[in-house]
């Protein structure tokens, strides 16, 4: 019914403790996309719970990007969203800390949501744009992310705007647990790719180097009849297991 769809880059410890809650169990299958994570790739981590006899392992699919693009986390969750089975994906970052209370929710408001709306979770007492669940055919019907903005984090507004375009977003009375606060952003123009010098900074080129990609997708976002065409999974990747 539900696919959890996770990217993951460079985080350990915060993946550790995805893999140890509880209550990923109750969703259908659960798929991280590492996104060209060199240091740390997710691979050896998860294969640390293999023999533990954990009942989400046989659910669970890891997919790599090759190459690290500096972020291409909105391609990730294409790759997500093209491989997953369920009728319902659930965006969720690795800072994210699933519980009790959010997921009884989360499943009772999938059972009861009509057609034409979709899942925003609350988070920190809000929107924060790119944590919800959607039904497959509404995620592709506003067209996937953005891959152009690969680099930058820029893309979940910009989908948004074409979802909540047609599909009304009603958010959780619960709130999703987040681990971290949100990271300050910083433009560096000598920099080629995206960097993050610590937990709590973001370093990328500034956005005037792209103005003319975002005025393309700025004006793609106001004829549905090119959303379909919006180039998806334009990056090398694997599938792990």
């Amino acid at each position: 019914m539900i696919s959890l769809c996770i990217p993951y880059y460079e985080d350990p410890n915060r993946l550790r403790s995805i893999l140890m809650n509880d209550w990923i169990e109750l969703f259908d299958e659960v798929i991280i996309v590492d996104d060209g994570s060199v240091e740390y790739p997710a691979k050896p981590i998860i294969e640390e719970f293999e023999d533990e006899g954990i009942f989400w392992y046989a659910n669970l699919s890891l997919y790599r990007v090759i190459h690290d693009l500096g972020f291409n986390a909105h391609g990730a969750r294409n790759l997500a969203a093209k491989e997953a089975t369920s009728d319902w994906l659930f965006f969720m970052d690795v800072d994210m800390e699933l519980t009790e209370g959010f997921c009884k929710e989360l499943f009772e408001r999938v059972e009861s949501t009509p057609e034409g709306e979709f899942i925003v979770c609350r988070v920190l007492g809000q929107d924060c744009i790119n944590i919800f669940c959607v039904r497959s055919e509404d995620f592709w019907k506003a067209g996937g992310y953005d891959e152009e903005t690969k680099g930058y984090h820029l893309g979940d507004r910009m989908f948004r705007e074409r979802l909540d375009s047609f599909c009304k977003p009603v958010l959780t009375d619960t709130n999703l647990p987040c681990n971290r606060m949100a990271r300050k952003k910083y433009a560096d123009d000598t920099i080629t790719g995206t960097m993050y010098p610590d937990d709590r900074t973001v370093v990328e080129r500034n956005v005037k180097h792209i103005k003319p990609i975002l005025k393309m997708i700025e004006e793609r976002n106001k004829d549905p009849k090119l959303w379909v065409k919006i180039p998806k999974i334009c990056f090398d990747w694997e599938k792990i297991f």
